[in-house]
């Protein structure tokens, strides 16, 4: 008896076990499918991308819908390159270039960098004294 039971429950285990893989199985083919959709998605969307970054399409949509205009000979001003040295880098703008700060003169900041440091200067008193106690 002990051992038709023992069969018994080692038959419904491995009834278990059949039915496990074959869920299994059909999850994994559903994973395959879905990571498959996921690439074909992944690879439309990389062509997407290369067709908006393409620079005739920027330059159409500069000139079409953002209204700008191809700079004049007298908007280009050259500077040296910081990135390769002896390069020269285009700059367009639409003001003639600022002249070069002398030593002797002290430096110009925008209002901007006055508050900034004005700010900083207002809580340096504050930062020491959180420091020491």
């Amino acid at each position: 008896m002990g051992l038709v039971l023992l069969a018994v429950g080692l038959a419904f285990a491995k009834t278990y076990l059949a039915v496990q893989v074959i869920i299994k199985g059909y999850e994994l083919e559903a994973l395959k499918k879905e990571i498959d959709t996921i690439q074909k998605e992944n690879e439309r969307l990389q062509l997407e991308v290369a067709r908006l970054k393409a620079p005739e399409r920027i330059a159409s949509v500069a000139t079409t819908r953002l209204g700008m205009v191809e700079p004049q000979e007298g908007q280009l001003c050259y500077v040296a390159g910081k990135t390769v040295p002896g390069k020269q880098t285009q700059v367009a703008t639409s003001t003639p270039p600022e002249p070069v700060e002398e030593a002797g003169t002290p430096p110009r900041h925008s209002w901007l960098a006055a508050f900034s440091q004005a700010l900083q200067k207002w809580l340096e008193p504050a930062q020491t004294a959180g420091t020491n106690g």
